[in-house]
């Protein structure tokens, strides 16, 4: 079997480009391969939980799919009250896989892809403050993901009408 690389989905004047952009988000991700080649537990657990949560969150938007139905059959609140629990919790999974990366994440861009531009030189001194805004950047897009898990609970709690 050849692997062949994946054809890139941006545009050649950036993927063939020299930016500051770039050349820290490289870093950011080869932080990521340092990790993986030294065994980094938090990237470990990561990787655990994502394939966890990947299911979970199927499973939950199922258990709330369901309560309209199980609300026409079983005719009971109670039991809309438990599923949409349940539904809930299935889904704040992705939140905990969130929080667990947010370390994994700002080791990648702070103790590993920094020191590598800072040694290497790979970005100008008078870069190195919007280098680490970018680097920041990279890190937090987890935040922003563990805010969309929780609009999403919220998303679902309004269409259910709690």
């Amino acid at each position: 079997m050849t692997l062949r690389p994946r054809p890139c989905a941006c545009l050649p004047e950036h993927f063939n480009g020299r930016s500051l952009a770039a050349v820290v988000i490289a870093a950011h991700e080869a932080g990521h391969a340092m990790q993986d080649a030294t065994g980094y537990p938090p990237l470990k657990a990561r990787t655990r939980l994502a394939k966890q949560a990947i299911q979970m969150e199927k499973v939950g938007a199922v258990v709330m799919l369901a309560v309209p139905v199980v609300l026409a059959l079983a005719k009971a609140p109670h039991l809309i009250l438990i599923e949409v629990c349940c539904g809930v919790l299935i889904f704040a999974m992705a939140m905990v896989l969130h929080a667990v990366t947010l370390p994994v994440e700002f080791d990648a861009s702070f103790r590993r892809a920094l020191p590598v531009l800072k040694a290497g030189r790979y970005v100008k001194p008078e870069d190195m403050r919007a280098a680490k805004q970018i680097l920041r950047a990279a890190a937090f897009t987890y935040v922003a993901a563990a805010s969309m898990s929780v609009l999403d609970v919220m998303r679902w709690l309004r269409v259910l009408r709690f």
